[in-house]
């Protein structure tokens, strides 16, 4: 078993996640009131935030998804108390929720000024935010540092958090958009525990590099980058 129980890369891991969806929740939904000014829907910003939005519902459905096919089977027979049913519920809940914020999110991609689906997308962010939260709190009530120590070896660990970044990032995209969303939603120094699951050459080339021409239209909606 691990030998520190603040050393777990996977618990590490889900609150990062767990921080970046948090964070990017309330941005969406202060987008939708935003952009209620029809002088900021018309300025480049729009463009922004829609790549933005875009970003943040594929990497939500991705954590998601990593969980239940990932995460939940390696801990059912090592946790045998936690709720795991519950949790998969949780998860369907928030489903509608999210696909209601891509759906609004794609229609800011028309030329009119969709005041009332800025208004949805304002309160299907809220009602994401509302099962969200809850969702969150068990899950790290359940798999916090001391309880995986006691469960599995820091290889264990470490593997698994490797198998849940490879999964999450083959299940959402684009990379060049995705990545650069969840790093610079996080702190320097969370952004940095992050990094480490990344190959050298995502962090030290593509994303300052060709990729930033692409991200960077996210700068004023990511926290480590900007804001309105």
């Amino acid at each position: 078993m691990m030998s520190g129980v603040d050393s777990s890369s996977l618990a590490n891991t889900m609150i990062r996640l767990h921080s970046v969806i948090s964070r990017s929740i309330r941005v969406i939904q202060d987008g939708g009131r935003i952009f209620a000014d029809e002088s900021l829907y018309r300025s480049p910003l729009r463009r922004g935030f829609i790549a933005y939005g875009r970003s943040f519902a594929s990497v939500f459905y991705a954590h998601l998804l990593s969980e239940e096919e990932i995460v939940f089977p390696y801990f059912r027979d090592r946790l045998p108390h936690a709720p795991f049913g519950l949790m998969r519920t949780q998860h369907e809940e928030m489903v509608p929720s999210l696909y209601a914020v891509q759906e609004e999110i794609d229609e800011m991609e028309c030329g009119l000024h969709p005041v009332e689906s800025l208004a949805r997308l304002t309160e299907a962010a809220l009602r994401l935010s509302r099962l969200w939260y809850s969702h969150v709190a068990l899950e790290e009530t359940i798999f916090n540092a001391r309880a995986l120590a006691a469960t599995m070896t820091q290889e264990e660990d470490l593997l698994l958090s490797k198998l849940m970044a490879e999964h999450r990032l083959a299940n959402s995209g684009p990379d060049y958009l995705v990545v650069p969303f969840i790093l610079y939603t996080l702190s320097p120094e969370e952004r940095a525990g992050m990094m480490q699951e990344l190959p050298p050459m995502v962090t030290q080339q593509l994303l300052p590099g060709r990729w930033k021409q692409k991200w960077a239209v996210m700068a004023p909606f990511l926290s480590a980058q900007g804001s309105l």
